[in-house]
């Protein structure tokens, strides 16, 4: 004879069903989230090797530039601060560049 389940033990065999879909839904969810956070971590490396790299050269042609300005008009010392400012903002630039330690995420 089959033994008739209770309504306690139909109720838990429908909540562990529920369990289960509810459990390979997170899986594929979590999936998803690893696959986004490596396109995201593709997308910074690529973003900072190759605007960040422009940035840095927009910056020390600026300090060139104002170099240039300060030395043609040596008595200006409102030119020799902005050559000094945008020579520190190329180092700066330069330096956060280098620091920068963004490697492309690789798959499991």
């Amino acid at each position: 004879m089959t033994k008739a389940n209770t309504p306690e033990e139909a109720e838990l065999a429908k909540k562990k069903v529920e369990l289960d879909i509810l459990s390979q839904v997170l899986s594929e969810k979590e999936l998803n989230i690893e696959e986004l956070k490596l396109a995201v971590g593709q997308f910074q490396y690529r973003y900072f090797s190759e605007v960040g790299r422009k940035y840095v050269e927009l910056d020390e042609l600026l300090a060139q530039i104002a170099d240039l300005k300060a030395r043609k008009h040596p008595q200006n010392q409102e030119l020799k601060q902005e050559a000094v400012t945008d020579r520190n903002q190329a180092t700066n630039t330069k330096d956060e560049y280098e620091d920068i330690d963004i490697e492309p995420r690789q798959t499991h």
